[in-house]
């Protein structure tokens, strides 16, 4: 990338290095299976004991279950590209995704817009939260 200082100013004298969404939060309602939140209480015991994240399957994707809660959401999980919460209170929307701003920001440039962002957003819950119940099992290092 080149820039040029004179061309590339604004009018103001200042130069715009770079611009983008630094935070998005989605939430969402849904009614979770009760043999899911069993199998999360399960590993995060697991990931209690140990100190740290266990590696886990859920929804198709390869996900780190933190033996710590994020917020109010029991349950957090770690995803190269977002962070996801899930929450059995009532009171509050059950899942939470937050997409990491390393994620967005390459997103969003190389599209010069947040619909990259958008379509993984609603890939990923989708197929997260469909197979869920189904899916949700602890990982070994070599994928077995």
């Amino acid at each position: 990338m080149t820039v040029n200082l004179r061309t590339d100013l604004r009018p103001d004298g200042q130069l715009e290095l770079a611009s983008g969404v630094d935070a998005l939060y989605l939430s969402g309602r849904a009614a979770l299976p009760a043999n899911l939140l069993e199998q999360l209480h399960a590993l995060r015991l697991i990931a209690d004991e140990q100190e740290g994240p266990v590696e886990m399957l859920f929804g198709g994707l390869v996900m780190q279950l933190q033996p710590r809660k994020w917020g109010m959401y029991r349950f957090c999980f770690d995803h190269p590209y977002a962070r996801f919460g899930v929450s059995p209170k009532a009171k509050i929307p059950c899942i939470r995704v937050q997409p990491r701003a390393e994620f967005l920001h390459p997103a969003e440039s190389s599209t010069r817009s947040s619909g990259y962002a958008t379509s993984w957003r609603q890939s990923a819950v989708r197929s997260s939260w469909r197979s869920a119940a189904s899916t949700c099992s602890p990982t070994s290092r070599d994928g077995a």
